[in-house]
């Protein structure tokens, strides 16, 4: 028992380490640093412009300038009100096409050096031109739903500039995504520096967290199989592992490698159910905490909820999925909230872990919240979720580890309690055979005085000591000492 605590105690300190080594490694300072472009561009709303088009020479150049407008990136155009000259003013729609255009100053060490553009999620397709020359893109432009082809995915372009002054040109359609634009910041510079920078955070933080989600979903099955009574247990495992392929499917850097040819669509299914997942084993995880406070139709309300939502994720289209999202969310917020109730229900009746258990599942809450509203670009922030799941199991971790140092503490204290009965009964039997020693020595000396007697009296007799007529008298004296005799030897045997 105590090695197996310390085994507990050194998986959690490893763990603390990797997650610290996972949340600080954005920190990370180098040197020198890839730009951001991020600020105003150009923006064409309802035209497919090329570089040509943006030429002294074009015959469209007065028309391209006159509907000219600027939006911010990373942002999504859905609901913006630009100016006049761009859907007449009134807020833009989520379907549509626009070009992006930038023309942005780098540094001059960089004319004919390999320099990299890193373009992170264009929702939903999109074409490339850098300094007047196409790089191709992700997916296939479409002026509607049927001639799009949907690919949001990163991808880095190299280059070499020829002067200080480089122009981006992107052609943006989207009729499929819920967040439509340039929603991800764009990053230009060396070469080097943008993979370094793409490296460490977009591929180390999820190597690390898959590291860490992993090996607690292993130290949690270890535990279950160690014993087998607790259920919870297990479903903490299923989270750990669940939160692994959460992880695994939202990185490109590891899906596509895993799964060539895989589409978008299937991608973000894989990535719409595996939440859908994490959050039943989360459930089944407080049930199994807290089976007296939980109602027994917030379970059926849970299944119902993972049946039906996981049919509609696997079998629409992924352009009905994102409309969806914000419902699907909205439901999720709303079981949390049941969960969050069962535990404060839990810390009335002063169950072990309800406190810690709240204080996790609001965490949690916060992080969906939180997230969502970056997802939608209505705060400018960075997704935590997956921070709050592994902070969630470390909290769960510690639940165990604190049962496990409260067991083994009764276990000990349990064996020195025997001990101290044992060694009170061995002083017992001590003092218990002592007073028989005494008892039978006591017994042989008050037996031994009257036959010492009898037997001096027997040899008088057999001598012929005794006159005949003080026989009698004497046989007569031994009677009641025969009859006495005779109950102490029973005493003796009984005792």
């Amino acid at each position: 028992m105590q090695a197996l605590h310390q085994q507990i105690w050194r998986w959690l300190l490893i763990c603390i380490f990797l997650f610290l080594v996972a949340s600080s490694s954005s920190l990370a300072s180098t040197t020198s640093q890839p730009v951001e472009l991020s600020g105003k561009w150009e923006f064409y709303w309802q035209q497919l412009l090329v570089p040509k088009d943006f030429q002294s020479s074009s015959d469209r150049l007065s028309v391209v300038r006159k509907t000219k407008d600027y939006i911010k990136v990373p942002s999504s155009w859905a609901g913006q009100m630009l100016g006049k000259q761009t859907n007449n003013g009134q807020p833009l729609p989520r379907d549509g096409f626009a070009t992006y255009r930038l023309l942005t100053t780098i540094a001059p060490n960089l004319i004919g050096n390999d320099a990299s553009l890193s373009v992170r999620y264009v929702s939903s397709a999109y074409r490339i031109w850098i300094d007047g020359k196409e790089f191709g893109g992700m997916g296939k432009i479409g002026t509607s739903t049927s001639t799009e082809q949907v690919n949001a995915r990163a991808a880095t372009f190299e280059f070499q500039p020829q002067s200080t002054q480089v122009e981006i040109i992107l052609q943006v359609s989207n009729f499929s995504y819920n967040v439509p634009g340039i929603t991800e910041p764009t990053i230009i510079g060396p070469t080097q520096l943008v993979t370094n920078y793409d490296m460490r955070n977009y591929v180390i933080q999820d190597l690390v967290l898959i590291g860490l989600f992993l090996g607690l979903a292993l130290f949690h099955f270890v535990l279950y199989f160690l014993r087998r009574g607790e259920m919870s247990l297990l479903w903490l495992g299923f989270v750990g592992l669940t939160a692994t392929f959460r992880t695994l499917f939202i990185n490109e850097h590891f899906v596509y490698p895993l799964i060539p040819g895989v589409s978008w669509e299937w991608i973000l299914r894989i990535q719409y159910t595996s939440d859908v997942c994490l959050f039943l084993c989360v459930v089944l995880y407080t049930r199994s905490m807290f089976s007296q406070e939980m109602k027994n139709w917030y379970m059926q309300i849970f299944y119902g909820y993972a049946l039906i939502v996981s049919g509609f994720i696997l079998f629409s289209s992924s352009e009905r999925i994102s409309s969806n999202t914000l419902l699907l969310v909205t439901f999720i917020v709303f079981f949390i909230f049941l969960l969050i109730q069962t535990t404060v229900l839990a810390i009335f009746r002063k169950r072990e872990g309800a406190g810690l258990n709240a204080f996790a599942l609001t965490v949690l809450l916060f992080s969906i919240i939180h997230d969502t509203l970056h997802y939608a670009k209505i705060i400018d922030s960075v997704p935590i979720f997956r921070y709050t799941i592994c902070l969630y199991l470390f909290f769960q971790a510690f639940l165990v580890a604190r049962r496990y140092a409260f067991t083994m503490r009764q276990s000990q204290e349990l064996s020195q309690n025997l001990a101290l009965i044992n060694s009170d009964l061995e002083l017992q039997v001590k003092e218990r055979t002592q007073e028989r020693i005494n008892f039978l020595t006591n017994v042989a000396h008050d037996i031994g005085s009257p036959l010492l007697s009898i037997q001096s009296s027997l040899m008088l007799l057999r001598d012929g000591s005794f006159p005949p007529e003080k026989q009698a008298e004497l046989l007569e004296l031994w009677s009641p000492n025969r009859a006495t005799h005779a109950r102490w030897c029973k005493i003796c045997l009984i005792y």
